[in-house]
């Protein structure tokens, strides 16, 4: 007959029993977690849910198939070496967009969207050039020239024509300018506005002499000249400040030269100005060479 068993016995077997049980139960927790993990990163691995196809939409005069073979380069290989980048659940495309945007400079708007599921869209629009900045001094160009936008940025390298194809400044420029602003935008638009409507105004001048605005220069205390030159081969200048309004520079030009004084003065000089002063607020100033 089996002795009986103490409590003490009782109890430590009970509590090895316990032990046992926490232990599988702890197995058994880190391996559900283990198969969880697994079948999650093999889930993301999937093909079916990485990207196999990059579009690039829009018109640009970016290389498409550059900025499509950036963005795969951009979405290779693996987080942690774990996670792949491809994958269509850790997709950053705010992150991506601004990376497009910063490596390929003449963009303006990058946005990235999924058309399908393994299709990654990537739609581009470009700056807009405004003015063309080349390097230079008094008119004349000595480096290259840089297209800027609507903002006074520096966004690219424009061709240096021998003939101006759009409004330009020719003056010194920083080192490696690109992406720098180097003027504010309310002195673009003024330039832009001033170019326009004095290439028209200046061809009711009479004469015969087709004085045209060829560059703008920036000169000291945000005062600007713009270079006009005519067929004659003689240059003056255009003077403006960069805080008058884009709408008062415009009247006050158009109504000095309608003004019959200075129609007066132009035919008896043959056209040999010297400057015409806009920087004073309800006052315009010329000056013909003596």
């Amino acid at each position: 007959m089996a002795a009986p068993k103490s409590k003490r016995d009782i109890l430590r077997r009970s509590k090895e029993r316990e032990q046992k049980m926490r232990k599988f139960r702890l197995g058994g927790g880190f391996l559900l977690v283990a198969i969880i993990v697994g079948s999650f990163l093999g889930l993301l691995n999937w093909n079916f849910f990485c990207f196999n196809t990059v579009i690039v939409a829009g018109e640009t005069n970016e290389n498409k198939e550059a900025i499509q073979t950036y963005v795969l380069e951009s979405i290779a290989g693996r987080y942690l070496g774990v996670v792949p980048k491809d994958s269509v659940f850790f997709l950053r495309k705010k992150i991506l967009a601004e990376a497009v945007k910063h490596h390929f400079p003449r963009l303006k708007d990058v946005q990235v969207s999924l058309p399908e599921l393994n299709t990654l869209k990537i739609s581009v629009e470009d700056k807009e050039a405004k003015l063309v900045w080349c390097d230079g001094q008094d008119g004349k160009k000595s480096g290259h020239c840089y297209y800027l936008n609507e903002d006074g940025e520096v966004y690219s390298e424009a061709p240096n024509f021998s003939e101006a194809v759009m409004t330009e400044i020719i003056a010194p420029l920083p080192e490696l300018p690109i992406g720098k602003i180097v003027l504010a935008s309310s002195t673009v638009e003024k330039i832009q506005v001033l170019a326009s409507a004095g290439g028209r105004l200046l061809n009711g001048l009479p004469g015969g002499y087709a004085p045209d605005l060829v560059s703008w220069q920036p000169l000291t205390a945000g005062d600007w000249a713009g270079r006009v030159a005519d067929r004659e081969g003689r240059v003056w200048r255009i003077l403006f400040n960069e805080k008058s309004k884009a709408a008062d520079l415009v009247g006050g030009l158009g109504s000095i030269l309608k003004n019959e004084t200075f129609l007066t003065d132009w035919s008896r000089q043959k056209g040999r100005l010297e400057y015409i002063d806009l920087r004073f607020p309800q006052k315009i100033f010329y000056r013909f060479i003596q």
